[in-house]
């Protein structure tokens, strides 16, 4: 039983390192989509206003 709490304890160090890399990486994710998201209807407001220059 020492064992495994000594293994855990490991694990629970080993988890308490990475998981600030591991939360700025998903903010960083998280940013990417609210980039391409806006990126995208952006994209959509510029091709309507070029449709209506055609006309």
């Amino acid at each position: 039983m020492a064992e495994v709490k000594e293994a855990l304890n490991v694990v629970g160090d080993i988890m308490g390192t990475y998981l600030p890399l591991i939360q700025s990486a998903i903010i960083v994710i998280n940013k990417i989509v609210e980039i391409c998201e806006a990126a995208e209807y952006n994209q959509n407001i510029c091709n309507s206003l070029l449709d209506r220059v055609k006309l």
